[in-house]
């Protein structure tokens, strides 16, 4: 542990929701940053902060958050340089090329700090079939050539996605990893079906457009096939959720419950999880949070991308074919078992966030060696990013009034409050 401590300071932007994680990207969020800090790595988080996180819950964690508003995360350099300059990181990574082409590249070329993309989707191909907007994705095709010539490195999730970012990016494969998501076997309790449980469970953001229309499907053409033959079986979606879905699509046999704080009671009474999920791309994290669970699970092959899923995934590629296995798989109880065992194995062996943080350590050692330096100038971006747009449009989360020239330093139990004008290297390492 001190070898890596010695030798590694790691710098993470955080953009959107971080603390508590509600959602595939902030869960990864907390816990990459949990376990690269538990193997002893000297990280510091910059959030950018919108009033959305719990700044009382970030101060508990074992890594130093920076909060700073939109202000200073994307258009004012001024705080981020003084953050950096202070910090002196070996590796800075961002999930978000609107934020590397910006903020991203005045690091670089100031401080000659190597950049590491992220990349929980390929934009351009995400964009393509969600907004369908035909603006946007010669947009981010544009965004993707130039994001290119500046990172020393690119982590994705599945191998989908590095070939599509080979694609787009034309970047050398050295610099592209694969490195996929964690299961949270460590919060989450395995359970065993029994004969009385008889719900379907949906997990995930509803306000995402694959969620939604995923949530289409299940409500007007999966649900009803299963109801012909079998009458017992309910419908349960949990996650945020817009109010005009819920209410064109609620009743007794389909509940929207919402968020839910304890995870372990989303999975009460649970006999099968699905994933109907047919455009996007990345790694599914509601996967990873099924077979962490021990229940059988049926899955659009789309969505179970980067999962070696053959011993105990069912894959199902259509609404009838989703219902019928929603039948079989209620209808054999043993079989249900053993896939779930086999599931929760699975996510034991390959999907440990702590391996998962060795892998990416081991990644940052490597672009270290041959960073790349940019002489380009950064680029003063108009909009933000297309997933946070969206997010914000769809009302997901409020906007609130915050303070835009307040800076939170928090982590290890402490939370300091300083005026940006004013932070300096003292309070920087004030905790």
């Amino acid at each position: 542990m001190c070898y890596y401590r010695l030798i590694m300071k790691i710098c993470k932007f955080v953009e959107g929701s971080f603390i508590p994680s509600f959602d595939g990207a902030s869960q990864r969020f907390f816990h990459i940053s949990e376990n690269l800090s538990n193997l002893g790595v000297d990280l510091t988080i910059i959030h950018c902060y919108r009033g959305w996180s719990d700044l009382n819950i970030i101060k508990t964690k074992n890594f130093k958050t920076i909060a700073v508003s939109p202000k200073y995360y994307y258009q004012d350099y001024s705080v981020v340089d003084k953050i950096i300059g202070a910090i002196k990181p070996d590796v800075v990574e961002m999930n978000d090329m609107e934020l590397l082409m910006s903020t991203g590249l005045y690091i670089n070329k100031k401080y000659k700090v190597p950049l590491v993309y992220e990349a929980h989707f390929v934009s351009s191909v995400l964009v393509k079939n969600v907004a369908r907007n035909s603006k946007t994705v010669p947009l981010e095709k544009i965004h993707e050539k130039i994001v290119a010539k500046i990172i020393s490195g690119i982590i994705c999730f599945t191998n989908i996605d590095k070939k599509n970012l080979l694609m787009s990016m034309k970047i050398d494969p050295k610099r592209i990893k694969v490195i996929p998501l964690g299961s949270d076997v460590d919060t989450l309790k395995f359970r065993k079906v029994t004969k009385k449980d008889d719900t379907v469970l949906f997990l995930g953001n509803m306000y995402f457009q694959p969620n939604q229309e995923a949530v289409d499907d299940i409500v007007n053409k999966i649900a009803p096939l299963v109801f012909k033959k079998n009458k017992n079986i309910n419908f349960r979606f949990v996650g945020d959720v817009p109010d005009i879905v819920r209410e064109r699509y609620q009743n007794e046999r389909i509940v929207f419950q919402g968020r839910i704080q304890d995870i372990n009671k989303v999975f009460r009474g649970v006999r099968v999880c699905i994933v109907p999920v047919t455009i996007g791309g990345g790694m599914r994290v509601k996967i990873l949070t099924y077979m962490a669970s021990g229940i059988p699970i049926i899955s659009t092959k789309v969505a179970a991308s980067g999962i070696h899923y053959k011993q105990f995934l069912n894959i199902a590629n259509n609404p009838v074919e989703f219902a019928n296995k929603i039948i079989k798989i209620t209808g054999d109880l043993p079989k249900s078992i053993n896939q779930g065992k086999q599931a929760y194995q699975e996510a034991l062996r390959n999907h440990s966030w702590r391996e998962i943080g060795k892998k990416s350590l081991s990644f940052y050692k490597t672009i270290i060696k041959k960073p790349i330096v940019s002489s380009l100038s950064p680029i003063k971006v108009e909009t933000e990013p297309f997933w946070l747009t969206e997010t914000i449009q769809k009302g997901r989360f409020n906007k609130i009034s915050i303070d835009q020239e307040k800076v939170y330093i928090l982590g290890h139990g402490h939370m300091e409050i300083f005026k940006a004008t004013n932070l300096d290297n003292k309070n920087i390492f004030s905790n």
